[in-house]
């Protein structure tokens, strides 16, 4: 996988036309008609000169689209007796105190515009947590995401460390979703907590590979020290470049994590199924 995108900057050339000037990214959009760049969701980064030229299917075939994943999040309710909503949980009670929202799609685009050659292959995860009730876990979350590829079958933490990371220690996070810049930050001011990733593959260059993720929403505590993963998910992309015009791209949408068996202190435990990520129906790709 090229090494890690969104915090690796890219030089550009001096002649490299600006995007134009435009409002906040707050969602991945929905077709690629009209032609976007990475560059919409920050500049001076390695996606930022990437066209985006259409979407892919997760079996692989063009014309795909957006998927969401919504999870509720929930806590262990120290006072089930207060009158919250509850569900069981292990044995005890929980309840929920926000939502998670996920949306991921496989792209295809090209460092030379919209008709130039296809020669990078990836996906996109955009989504954060919208917190509800800061009484049960209190204000301190993140977003803590491994990975496996060709290089690695060990996961590797994709930085932040073992507290994760969100919001602006991702590099182009703009707090005011009403800006004219070029940047990002998930659902507007409806969710608090943002997390953004755009891995890729480039033809010619990288390995017939699978990329696989798991990111994980971390709660952690006022000592800065312990954490608690609340859900995770994982998903991935598999390509095969070594074809170059029948170059693959395949991959899976973010698919919520089984409930732990137990422990009341993870609230995993208590957790109802998921909605799965689904197709967001789009306009014809491009």
């Amino acid at each position: 996988m090229t090494p890690r995108l969104i915090a690796t900057i890219l030089l550009l050339a001096p002649l490299a036309a600006a995007p134009a000037a435009r409002a906040v990214e707050t969602s991945l959009p929905a077709s690629t008609t009209p032609t976007f760049t990475w560059g919409h969701f920050g500049t001076g980064l390695l996606i930022s000169n990437i066209t985006v030229q259409g979407y892919n299917t997760p079996s692989g075939a063009p014309g795909g689209s957006v998927a969401t994943l919504d999870m509720p999040v929930y806590a262990v309710d120290p006072d089930p007796l207060a009158g919250d909503p509850t569900v069981p949980c292990g044995a005890g009670t929980c309840e929920q105190i926000g939502i998670m929202t996920f949306q991921y799609v496989l792209w295809r685009g090209s460092v030379s515009g919209l008709y130039g050659p296809t020669n990078r292959f990836g996906a996109a995860v955009l989504g954060g947590f919208k917190l509800t009730d800061a009484t049960e876990m209190g204000t301190n979350f993140s977003f803590l995401q491994t990975y496996t590829d060709a290089s690695s079958s060990t996961p590797v933490i994709d930085g932040g460390g073992a507290s994760g990371k969100v919001n602006a220690q991702i590099p182009r996070y703009v707090a005011d979703p009403n800006a004219i810049a070029a940047g990002w930050r998930f659902g507007g001011t409806d969710y608090q907590y943002s997390f953004f990733d755009v891995p890729f593959d480039w033809l010619g260059v990288s390995p017939a590979e699978t990329v696989s993720f798991e990111t994980a929403l971390v709660a952690t505590d006022a000592t800065g020290t312990n954490q608690q993963i609340l859900e995770d998910f994982t998903w991935s992309f598999t390509t095969d470049l070594t074809g170059g015009v029948l170059a693959k791209l395949t991959g899976t949408p973010p698919t919520p994590q089984p409930p732990s068996p137990s422990p009341p202190t993870n609230s995993s435990a208590c957790t109802p199924t998921p909605t799965p990520a689904t197709p967001t129906p789009t306009s014809p790709p491009a």
